[in-house]
């Protein structure tokens, strides 16, 4: 690891870049931090104040984003087939309170570069700006002045996607902090531009869920029904917000009430799914649930009746890489899912493959 940390402070931009993603190698692996993490993090913040090649620089910030969610293997996996017979062992106990150690000072040591981030929300080029936005909305301390910082950049900041990346940055701190409701509802009624709004509005969602005002869901819906502004918002952010947070844009309206899912799904229905599939709208109206066999097709909520008419009505069902919930056990592939589903709409009661 020291050879990697070395050859990162190369002259050759080559070996620079490679070196990074060599040492991030060492020390994530599919979310999961090695020992040696916090170790690399406050090289990886002096190299942010020095390095002059904005790819690399914006590659750094995100290493550490990574870093500040990491998370020990052994707390996520522990209820794994194969570790349930060993997880309550002293040795297994013991490892994991190691890993989760190593992973507290690893967002420690992530965390002593705030104010190094903070300085590179005024960087020339936006994908810096928002690479820096992105590792500050992964920070677990000074929250606060965190949250006053993205207020008044937003207000300064003159691109829409970096306006819109604060908005939804903004959200998911709000898991940590109390955010400002009323900051999202002035910029759904002033005179930003559409995309801003709809990321204001998809955030106002998840923070504000059943108690978004109806005026602000008006906005978003207005939003959503534009053309290929979602998908604009899919194509700038998604990977950010599955990688660092998890969650899907989708994942963002799962806080609304049943009277607001009633008005927002069938407006996603009808937005041009180039990112999306009605496999993750399933997912998001259904949340696994499981309809009761013997079940009727009117016994579910118009949403739901709605939704699974889509789902018959996809011409790419046979192509589905997801099916949650009841499709599950219905069995088969798409195909089979289809004709099961058809059945149900005219009135057959629902039956599972035993």
């Amino acid at each position: 690891m020291l050879f990697d940390i070395r050859k990162i402070a190369s002259n050759d931009d080559d070996i620079r870049s490679d070196s990074l993603w060599d040492l991030f190698d060492c020390i994530y692996h599919q979310g999961s931090l090695s020992p040696g993490a916090g170790f690399a993090v406050p090289f990886l913040i002096t190299r942010l104040q020095q390095e002059t090649e904005a790819g690399i620089l914006q590659n750094i910030l995100y290493v550490l984003a990574s870093l500040a969610t990491g998370s020990s293997y052994c707390d996520v996996h522990q209820d794994l087939e194969v570790n349930k017979e060993k997880r309550n062992t002293v040795e297994f106990q013991e490892r994991m309170k190691e890993e989760l150690n190593d992973v507290k000072a690893t967002y420690t040591a992530v965390d002593k570069g705030i104010n190094v981030y903070i300085d590179l929300l005024e960087h020339q080029s936006k994908a810096i700006r928002i690479a820096a936005a992105c590792v500050l909305s992964c920070c677990k301390q000074d929250l606060a002045k965190i949250c006053s910082n993205f207020y008044e950049k937003f207000n300064r900041e003159s691109d829409e996607l970096v306006k819109a990346a604060i908005a939804l940055f903004l959200a998911y701190l709000s898991k940590q902090i109390p955010v400002q409701i009323a900051f999202f509802e002035k910029i759904l009624n002033s005179n930003e531009s559409d995309i801003v709004k709809l990321s204001s509005g998809i955030s106002l969602a998840y923070i504000a869920g059943e108690h978004m005002s109806d005026g602000a869901l008006d906005i978003l819906i207005d939003k959503l029904q534009q053309p290929n502004l979602l998908n604009k918002l899919y194509d700038n952010f998604e990977n950010k917000l599955i990688d660092f947070y998890y969650l899907s844009l989708l994942d963002f309206f799962s806080n609304l009430n049943h009277q607001q899912f009633t008005r927002v799904i069938p407006v996603l229905l009808k937005v041009e799914k180039s990112h999306y599939g009605f496999d993750d709208l399933f997912e998001l109206v259904f949340n696994d649930r499981i309809i009761p066999e013997g079940s009727f097709f009117q016994d579910l909520t118009d949403t739901e009746q709605l939704t699974i008419k889509a789902v018959v009505e996809d011409d790419t069902l046979h192509n589905v890489s997801y099916m949650g919930g009841f499709l599950d056990k219905l069995g088969g592939n798409g195909l089979v899912v289809k004709q099961k589903l058809i059945g149900f709409i005219n009135g057959e009661s629902l039956n599972y493959d035993r």
